[in-house]
């Protein structure tokens, strides 16, 4: 028993060994890639520019630093690459490792935009609305619409979504309630609760659409089924508004679009 104890532990003793050594190895030659990468950064490799950013901003296999993350990626960035523009108008954004600035975040988050990145639309447009400039305020209200409606074309549902609240606003300039229920349709059929429970408002108004209670039911009801609240409320007060046979029928089309709307 003495000697197969002693030979297990032996073992042990080997095999952490050899552990150690193997992490040493991968240590050193991670610590040889990492100053090759930024050795061909700083010759201008723009792949390496964005991968030397993207360490320093994710703190992988170093100390995180936004301000190095930023520095690099706006190396890349000004060489025109696409991830890296996005990923500074990111850190504009959200003042990481640079001063929060929503114009020089715009700025960055252009480029891609108008090379057709959905999510550099979405968020140049996020950025206008943002920008507090109080003489360009409207200007830059409608450079917003422009792009959340590119970003919302290529099926951007909080671009839909967010297209919907801009144009139902009484105190937006783009006033429109049809292009309100329009952009509210397309995010209600990608699943958005919220634009559900809108659109159904909007039926039982009839504010940009033919008013109808039936499809003001269906909207609420699939709404309440996906968790919003208040839908619930006001599924039950149209119910009450519609005829047996008219509820009957409102229950089956929303029993089938729910179907349509939550197996995509």
């Amino acid at each position: 028993m003495y000697l197969i104890n002693t030979s297990l532990n032996f073992i042990k003793t080997i095999t952490l060994l050899l552990v150690c050594i193997f992490l040493i190895y991968l240590s050193a030659n991670n610590e040889k890639d990492f100053f090759k990468m930024k050795e061909n950064a700083s010759q201008g490799n723009v792949l390496a520019q964005l991968n030397l950013g993207n360490l320093y901003y994710y703190g992988k296999g170093i100390t995180q630093d936004y301000k190095q993350a930023a520095m690099w990626y706006q190396k890349a960035a000004e060489q025109g690459d696409v991830d890296a523009q996005l990923n500074l108008g990111d850190m504009y954004y959200d003042g990481k490792g640079v001063t929060q600035d929503y114009k020089k975040a715009a700025m960055w988050y252009k480029k891609p935009a108008e090379q057709g990145d959905v999510d550099a639309q979405f968020k140049l447009a996020s950025a206008y609305m943002l920008n507090e400039t109080p003489t360009a305020r409207w200007y830059l209200r409608g450079q917003a619409a422009m792009w959340y409606t590119k970003a919302a074309e290529q099926g951007d549902l909080s671009a839909q979504r967010i297209l919907g609240i801009m144009y139902a606003s009484d105190k937006s300039i783009i006033q429109d309630h049809k292009q309100a229920a329009k952009w509210w349709l397309k995010a209600a059929k990608q699943g958005d609760v919220n634009a559900q429970f809108n659109l159904g408002d909007m039926y039982y108004e009839g504010k940009g659409v033919l008013q109808s209670k039936k499809k003001s039911y269906i909207w609420n009801t699939i709404a309440a089924a996906n968790g919003h609240e208040i839908a619930a409320t006001k599924r039950d007060e149209v119910a009450e508004s519609l005829s047996p046979r008219g509820l009957e029928e409102a229950q089956e089309e929303t029993a089938k679009l729910y179907e349509t709307i939550n197996n995509k």
